[in-house]
């Protein structure tokens, strides 16, 4: 088998952003899989940063068995043993992820894109075979993608191709895609890093979050 993480970038990297890729090329490293940042708009120009993560969807990546996407303010905890392409599941559908949902659904503008029994999941983990990549494919539509790069980017655009594709909602564990703001991250296995300390608190740089976490020994 044969697989590769992705992390795309918009721009210039800065010290989270740098520090997430040297945690998941390593992390890749003890997964046996390849890894590479893709920088700018290598899916359809024009469209908004979030949404170039549907590269991984290109036929330049059909060597791969396996292709990985996750953001790049994500990073894997200390001691993790598991190879993270041998957990079930394609994205992370969490409490958060089903409320914003709702609220998609609840666009008029996108009321005949969305579809309330199709699959969602958050866009800073997707986790795709290459016959799903295939499939995936073949329902992009280059319009809609410039209506969902103004509302709801990358996730509404995964949603719309996985409704298209009859995909059922297979989750990954929230393990795998935790938000530092919830209780319950000291076990994580890779964690989302937020605006935020606590989902109630004030928002702070993401970078202070990521350096606290650091000091708490969450991380390497």
């Amino acid at each position: 088998m044969k697989n590769i993480i992705l992390q795309h970038w918009t721009g210039t990297l800065g010290e989270l952003e740098l520090a997430s890729k040297e945690n998941i090329k390593k992390y890749a490293k003890q997964c046996d899989a390849d890894y590479q940042l893709v920088q700018g708009d290598q899916f359809r120009s024009g469209l908004t940063a979030p949404c170039q993560k549907l590269i991984m969807l290109d036929k330049r990546f059909d060597s791969y068995d396996t292709v990985l996407m996750v953001d790049l303010d994500m990073f894997v905890t200390k001691n993790v043993a598991e190879n993270v392409f041998t957990i079930p599941g394609i994205g992370l559908n969490s409490h958060t992820q089903k409320e914003l949902f709702q609220t998609i659904l609840k666009n008029k503008r996108l009321k005949n894109l969305v579809n309330s029994k199709g699959p969602f999941w958050g866009g800073a983990f997707w986790k795709l075979t290459l016959p799903q990549r295939k499939l995936l494919r073949s329902f992009i539509v280059d319009q809609e993608l410039k209506i969902f790069s103004k509302y709801y980017t990358d996730e509404g655009i995964m949603h719309r191709l996985a409704s298209q594709a009859k995909f059922e909602q297979h989750d990954i564990p929230e393990e795998w895609c935790w938000g530092n703001c919830f209780p319950g991250y000291e076990q994580a296995k890779m964690i989302h890093i937020r605006h935020k300390f606590k989902f109630e608190g004030p928002k702070v740089p993401k970078l202070e979050v990521f350096q606290q976490l650091q000091k708490e020994g969450i991380f390497e």
